[in-house]
């Protein structure tokens, strides 16, 4: 199954198609902090998370500190495996995800956490 990337145009029709005929469609964003929370023992074993240890500790750091509002918000702690849990069927139940495929550092996260957990959406944008 090829994934189809999708313009802000199309992601709209497909929002407003599934509205129209009242059909259910889960749509969610994976963040760099989402794909840091789903791939969060993995890093120290896969050769290509090993490079990005930095993200890990510099996103478990600002969650640790426990803020509760604002940017520097993230909801969890780390290690959190209930959080990893639920955020891995989250992403693998929705039909369509969208992520950051301009920053580098944050697509090669992402696009390894899906690798290495066998995530193939449909679409993304």
């Amino acid at each position: 199954m090829q994934t189809k990337q999708l313009g802000s145009s199309q992601l709209m029709d497909e929002i407003l198609e599934c509205l129209n005929n009242m059909q259910p469609s889960s749509i969610i964003s994976v963040g760099q902090t989402e794909a840091v929370v789903i791939g969060q023992d993995m890093f120290n074993s896969d050769p290509v998370l090993q490079n990005f240890q930095t993200h890990l500790r510099r996103e478990a750091k600002i969650a640790n500190k426990g803020i509760k509002k604002g940017f520097y918000h993230r909801g969890v702690r780390f290690p959190n495996p209930q959080a990893q849990k639920e955020a891995l069927e989250a992403v693998k139940a929705a039909d369509i995800i969208g992520y950051n495929m301009l920053e580098p550092n944050a697509r090669t996260i992402t696009q390894r956490i899906f690798s290495l957990y066998s995530i193939q959406p449909n679409e993304i944008f």
